[in-house]
């Protein structure tokens, strides 16, 4: 029986864009969820093996998210993503794998979410 696919979290708050990522990250073989929130976001950290957060989530913060998710589970890959290319050094000082530029390149995110799943195992 083969392995179950990697099971991807995608935290936006921008419904149709999170809507494409989830869809996009499906057709690319992983299984993936979404929330709008910290708080839906936080309920969801058990079952899943990776994180995409953007940095600005409904009046909250990604990198909060980010420290948050860490503290909880250190393995956990979270990858922050953000249309502000100075949002990279925060992203990466609170504990993200990676920092991921808007606008996302499907092909380009499933590569980089293979990688630190697959550290993982």
């Amino acid at each position: 029986m083969p392995d179950a696919p990697p099971h991807i979290l995608i935290v936006e708050d921008e419904h149709d864009l999170r809507d494409l990522v989830l869809e996009g990250l499906e057709l690319h073989g992983f299984s993936a969820c979404g929330a709008d929130n910290v708080d839906a976001a936080m309920a969801l950290l058990r079952e899943v093996d990776a994180v995409v957060a953007d940095v600005n989530i409904a009046g909250e913060s990604g990198l909060d998210l980010c420290r948050r998710m860490r503290a909880a589970r250190p393995d956990l890959p979270v990858l922050i993503m953000s249309g502000d290319a100075d949002a990279r050094g925060p992203a990466l000082e609170e504990g993200a794998r990676t920092f991921i530029l808007k606008p996302l390149h499907l092909g380009q995110l499933a590569r980089t979410l293979r990688k630190v799943t697959s550290q993982r195992e």
